[in-house]
């Protein structure tokens, strides 16, 4: 894992107003009393109060797991970022999409949930660093936008905060944290209530079984002067593109081995920049001001294997 601090975006100063109201929510629920719920494959869940005000019919909920050794924070964010995985590791999740990236670095990803006819349009924080709460962090908060209207047979929920939170655990590791507030805008049924108080806070879990299972995908996290404008990533093949500028770049991305266990090609084409190993990924950097495409493929190669343009790093 490459160290972050001095590229990673900062949280307090990041422009972005639904960011910052999630991140002002967060800090309040996190000074509430939480309350136990249950424990399980290694997730511990609790839930807190409403803020008053702000009830709605489902609580809010925290998933509280240690990351294990094999998966550091970047893949977990990778996975985060790359929304169409979703479904992956949250089952109440029939579909989820970016539909746009924004100048700021945020992006607004839309979703469908499975069983009680919600939809979601949230805007996702790019990966930042907040000293106060000495985390690196992924905010979610709920957003309109003129592209993303309302659909019908659909009843639009809020997503007042879905945070996802890396920080230092007693034990020198880090621990991955996922809170949860989300009013669903009306009464749901009691027994999908009961799955979904339940399944949220496992979230946290699923998010490293995913990386275990399958790999972190490709997917650049960028710095305090990187804006990715697009990108995709096929999770049959493991290819991943991507667009970028920055004055100058600099952003990571993991490259692992279950995606591509004979190696990984990298074309970069449209400006002048250097990709260097870093942890279990990729650095990439401009000296200047540069906008350039990406492109990630499996490589005929051996385990390990990096090659940039047709040339091995």
């Amino acid at each position: 894992m490459p160290a972050a601090a001095d590229w990673i975006i900062d949280a307090a100063s990041h422009p972005n107003a639904a960011t910052q109201a999630a991140l002002a929510h967060l800090k309040v629920l996190l000074k509430q009393t939480w309350a136990p719920s249950f424990e399980s494959k290694g997730v511990t869940a609790t839930t807190t109060t409403a803020v008053p005000g702000l009830e709605s019919p489902v609580p809010i909920t925290r998933g509280e797991i240690d990351l294990p050794e094999s998966v550091d924070m970047f893949d977990i964010f990778s996975v985060i970022m790359t929304a169409s995985l979703r479904p992956s590791w949250d089952e109440r999740t029939e579909s989820a999409e970016v539909r746009e990236h924004e100048a700021d670095k945020n992006a607004i990803a839309y979703s469908v949930q499975l069983s009680f006819a919600r939809d979601l349009c949230v805007s996702i924080s790019p990966v930042m660093y907040d000293a106060e709460l000495d985390a690196h962090l992924v905010v979610q908060r709920s957003v309109e936008h003129k592209d993303i209207p309302d659909v019908s047979g659909k009843v639009r929920a809020e997503v007042r905060l879905a945070a996802i939170m890396v920080t230092k655990n007693a034990s020198g590791g880090h621990r991955l944290t996922y809170i949860v507030d989300v009013d669903t805008k009306g009464s749901i049924p009691s027994a999908i209530l009961k799955i979904v108080s339940s399944s949220t806070p496992m979230c946290a879990g699923k998010m490293i079984e995913y990386v275990q299972t399958h790999g972190a995908p490709a997917r650049f996290v960028s710095g305090k002067t990187t804006l990715i404008t697009n990108n995709s990533f096929d999770r049959a093949t493991g290819r991943a593109t991507f667009e970028m500028k920055g004055e100058p770049i600099h952003a990571y991305s993991p490259i692992d081995a279950k995606i591509f266990p004979t190696g990984a090609a990298i074309q970069v084409t449209g400006g002048e920049v250097t990709v260097t190993k870093e942890g279990r990924g990729v650095v990439i950097k401009s000296s200047g001001p540069a906008t350039v495409s990406v492109v990630i493929t499996k490589h005929s190669g051996a385990a390990g294997d990096i090659v940039v343009n047709g040339v091995a790093i």
